[in-house]
């Protein structure tokens, strides 16, 4: 190429750059312009006033009515879950949709991956057996904002495109340069739907980092045998300490297994059958079709489609077409139009006051009443007359269905669940005028509120307000617990001032009445809190919410001469374990042994460190069938990631980061034969140097399982609990903590114990053990208003009322309610037995609905926490484990927060020297297994004086100091 030439042609891209950001930047002038745009003409008024009545017709004014005959499961920690959706995944025969804040194609769904057909499951390989059998998949993830996200959902788009012609993935919203910039906000639903006959929602994306056990490990050490590992390559990871990083190098360790501990992560979700299911497929398919509208409906689309009919007919294979979906409505509804009458030039508000009124009385058949909602919307025939360029994915909940169309799609006889659909959406998310549905479900509006400060009892209306006894807010809406109790407030949400009037209504009517919050203990940021402004910004949001600043949920209780703690208190999940990894003593010789180790029927391959053949797991699991492609965005092509670089942990402590060069060391990536040979040629050097059959890869499993006979009689006495009750346990065979093998020295194992806090993202409110309400959003903001945060959830009220107790009393439970409620407290009390990864028997807790829960009222461990006022009074064992656990944690690591620091002085004094989450320097190792093994489950006390005396973290009224206001926060 001449010179003349290269210059042409890179002025012609020059040009096309500058044209491109012109119209990029027009586009981004007239959204902001006019950001009503989508609603501004006579016939999108017209919509608008439709969808507004329909959801003026429904409860919480959600797009979505209540529900009968659904039967939910729920399905608490990734383990689970991801078991539970495997199942579905692999019997679909239809359609998959799948919508997520963040989802990684390489995701393993049953672990360890090394184990059995395990490696079948991985995301990628099961969608593509199912496209390959004809299932159309379909995909929506959040297109994040790469500058401060490292989600890399270019490298999932690509992924599934390049997988096969069945599945098709979107990415929305686009931040800069279109009509539709969205700065700040993200789709956070996590939504699967199945054949239009199966769903899931709940806390937990189909990403790395979710997947885990009630055990919550924080360690994945397994020198004598690597199939045993739970967590490759990027999956062993600590947000805490380091974000996810490239994260299309899915065989790098950001994280030193052998040093550092993982960040766990505890969640809930729900499978579900019933005719709830279309709702949901609604607002999937409503998402979907908005998004093709604005970024994929090419309006040259009938010559596409032209065009992909000539290649057809000539044996060629068809340029790719993106169909538009219908509504999932019995076929004969199709062609029966919703006639509403206005004047289109003249519509004003007496105009849609009488569009409003024709869809409250529009004549419908008994059939079409079930279906209100997808009957009367506004785009349902628009989508059907698209005609061959939409797909319709057949229902099986609505009118007369053929034998053909209901085989293999089983329904239940019972009553089943009363569930409704809510969700926060707005024009940027949906194309839809603002709904927050969510909000209204939980907390009720202002003139509610005054009237709830000057009556006692119920009020009949939204689940707070309607409370008469217990309240838990545990896991749930809580990873940012940032919230208002007054008006005119930059925060927005009044959550909290739904919380304070209902505990002064029972206050002054002399009720027991509680609320039990579990938020987690420092935000899922890297970094340190002393220097990330973002981490104390959140904490001192959170804590301004709580107990300071004028206007904290304590302090309005308080004001009215009533001890809040009394009725509202805060709790963290932390957790420990041991990494099975003495470095001098064995890891090192180990890598020595290697050296001249060979694997029978093998060439010699040399030294193998501990990293390499970490890096060669990985390989050989996640790189075995993709030879390393990747790609970082739209313009990139395929690349051989032909070397992986695996990070070790930087030596921090909780405010310092050691003076230390990060270190990090490269490998090559090896093929997967090689592989192989070098986690062989491991293992069996590691067998060489000596055994370590006996000694436990972990001990997080300790903290389970203990049974009640050591609860001192007071506790039993104030939870309820009778002094004679059968102790219920231990019921596992493994030998106490003092007394687990250890091969190393005693410093080795000293070093070798950590802790971490359990990260908690489940988005869930338990009402009086009767109603549920769980899904995607958080209690801030973002998730509530609805122009935020997109966001899904379900109100689940079961009719299946199970014998209980409540505040001593005999009491009527939602079975659905009570069930989860009392898993999750047993969970976070160690009154669960251990739960083994490497179990191939599936528990019915694995399997997806309509197959039950298994029934497990009446233990005597369930039966420890039937009574939540009982169970969480002040000298109950809810309040007396959390005390207890927080003294030995404090004792033994000194994690932050604490209430021993008050302020930044006390800070720097208190934080041990150490790496983050290792033992206290000077404390003898007998003194630490004997203090860690009375920790039950993993609940702690939220440290409520932690940094009070330190302004920033108590300016209140006007939020100034650390300002959460910034939409970046709630």
């Amino acid at each position: 190429m001449g010179l003349m030439d290269k210059f042409e042609r890179t002025f012609s891209q020059i040009a096309h750059k500058v044209e491109e950001g012109v119209e990029h930047a027009a586009a981004e002038i007239s959204g902001i312009i006019d950001p009503n745009s989508r609603h501004d003409s006579a016939a999108e008024k017209a919509e608008d006033a439709v969808r507004n009545a329909i959801l003026d017709s429904h409860r919480f004014k959600s797009f979505a009515p209540e529900r009968d005959g659904n039967f939910v499961k729920w399905h608490i920690d990734g383990h689970d879950y991801f078991w539970a959706v495997s199942e579905l995944l692999n019997n679909a025969k239809e359609s998959i949709f799948i919508q997520d804040w963040w989802l990684t194609p390489e995701l393993y769904l049953r672990r360890p991956p090394a184990k059995g057909n395990n490696s079948d499951y991985r995301l990628d390989r099961l969608l593509l057996r199912k496209a390959q059998e004809g299932v159309k998949i379909y995909i929506i993830v959040y297109k994040e904002v790469t500058q401060t996200m490292s989600m890399c959902s270019a490298h999932t788009k690509h992924t599934f495109d390049n997988l096969h012609d069945n599945i098709i993935c979107f990415r929305h919203p686009d931040h800069i340069g279109s009509k539709d910039t969205v700065e700040f906000w993200s789709h956070h639903e996590k939504v699967v739907v199945v054949d239009n006959h199966y769903a899931c929602i709940g806390g937990l994306d189909l990403c790395f980092g979710r997947w885990d056990t009630h055990n919550h490990p924080l360690a994945d050490v397994h020198p004598t045998n690597f199939e045993l590992t739970l967590f490759p390559g990027q999956g062993y990871n600590n947000a805490r300490i380091m974000d996810f990083k490239n994260v299309w190098e899915y065989s790098s360790n950001t994280l030193s297994p052998l040093e550092s501990a993982r960040m766990p992560w505890h969640d809930v979700h729900m499978t579900l059958t019933g005719p709830v299911v279309l709702d949901i497929a609604q607002h999937f398919i409503e998402r979907y079709n908005e998004i093709k509208r604005r970024k994929y409906d090419d309006p040259k689309v009938q010559v596409q489609i032209d065009a992909a009919k000539k290649a057809i007919e000539e044996g060629k294979k068809p340029p790719r077409i993106i169909p538009w979906l219908e509504l999932p409505v019995p076929s004969d509804w199709h062609d029966v139009p919703v006639d509403i009458q206005f004047d289109p030039n003249n519509l004003n508000q007496a105009e849609i006051a009488k569009i409003t009124e024709q869809v409250r009385n529009f004549p419908l058949t008994e059939e079409q009443k079930e279906g209100r909602a997808l009957f009367l919307h506004p785009h349902r025939k628009m989508w059907h007359d698209l005609q061959d360029r939409a797909i319709l994915h057949t229902q099986r909940w609505l009118g007369t269905l053929s034998g053909d169309e209901s085989e293999g799609y089983p329904k239940r006889k019972t009553p089943g669940m009363h569930v409704q659909v809510v969700r926060s959406v707005s024009d940027w998310s949906h194309g839809v005028l603002t709904e927050h549905s969510i909000q209204n479900a939980c907390a009720p509006t202002l003139p509610l509120l005054t009237l709830l400060r000057t009556l006692t009892g119920s009020i009949d209306l939204k689940l707070i307000a309607e409370a008469k006894h217990f309240i838990y807010i545990g896991e749930s809406f809580n990873q940012f617990f940032i919230s208002s109790t007054v008006k005119n407030d930059p925060v927005t949400n009044q959550i909290a001032a739904a919380l304070v009037a209902r505990i002064l209504g029972a206050a002054r009517a002399g009720k027991n009445f509680q609320v039990v919050v579990v938020i987690p203990e420092v935000p899922g940021f890297a970094g340190n809190i002393k220097s990330e402004s973002a981490i104390q910004t959140i904490m001192a949001a959170q804590y301004r919410s709580i107990n300071r600043g004028g206007n904290s949920i304590y302090e309005k209780i308080r004001a009215e001469g009533y001890e809040p703690s009394n009725f509202i208190r805060f709790y963290h999940l932390r957790g420990y374990d041991r990494i099975n990894a003495p470095l001098s003593s064995y890891i090192d010789k180990i890598e020595e042994e290697t050296a001249n180790t060979t694997v029978d029927g093998e060439e010699p391959v040399g030294k193998v460190t501990f990293l390499q053949a970490q890096v060669a797991l990985a390989a050989r699991l996640i790189e075995a069938d993709t030879g390393g492609q990747h790609q970082q965005d739209e313009d990139s092509k395929g690349n051989e990631q032909k070397q992986t670089k695996v990070t070790l942990a930087k030596r921090v402590k909780e405010d310092i980061v050691v003076a230390e060069e990060q270190k990090t060391e490269t490998f090559d990536i090896p093929s997967v034969a090689l592989a192989g040979v070098q986690i062989k040629t491991f293992e069996k050097a590691a067998l060489n140097v000596r055994g370590d059959a006996n000694v436990a890869d972990n001990v997080s499993q300790h903290k389970f399982d203990l049974g009640l006979k050591d609860i001192p009689d007071v506790v039993r006495s104030h939870s309820g609990l009778s002094h004679t009750q059968s102790d219920g346990g231990p019921k596992h065979d493994q030998p106490a903590l003092e007394k687990e093998p250890w091969l190393g020295t005693e410093q080795e194992e000293l070093d070798a114990y950590v802790t971490e806090l359990i990260y908690i993202h489940t988005k869930l409110m338990i009402v009086d053990d009767k109603r549920v309400i769980m899904g995607s959003a958080n209690l801030n903001d973002r998730s509530q208003k609805g122009n935020g945060d997109s966001e899904i959830a379900l109100v689940v009220e079961d009719h299946d009322m199970v014998s209980s107790r409540m505040d001593g009393e005999p009491y009527e439970a939602a079975r659905f309610a009570t069930t989860l409620r009392r898993k999750i407290f047993r969970e976070h009390l160690g009154l669960i037995p251990p739960q083994d990864a490497n179990d191939d028997r599936p528990t019915s807790f694995m399997h997806p609905a309509p197959v039950p829960n298994e029934v497990e009222l009446g233990s005597p461990e369930d039966d420890a926490v039937a009574d939540p006022l009982k169970l969480c009074s002040e000298f109950g064992l809810w309040r007396t484990t959390a005390r207890v656990n927080r003294e030995i944690f404090t004792e033994i690591f000194r994690p932050v927060p604490s209430n021993l620091v008050r302020d930044w002085k006390a800070f720097d004094a208190y934080v041990p020297t150490v790496k983050t989450g290792h033992v206290v320097p000077g404390i003898p190792l007998p003194r630490v297994k004997e203090q860690l093994a009375r920790v039950r489950g993993s609940l702690v006390e939220c440290p409520m004086d932690f940094l009070i005396d330190e302004p920033e973290f108590v300016k209140g009224f006007e939020w100034d100091g650390l300002n959460p206001t910034l939409p970046i926060y709630i």
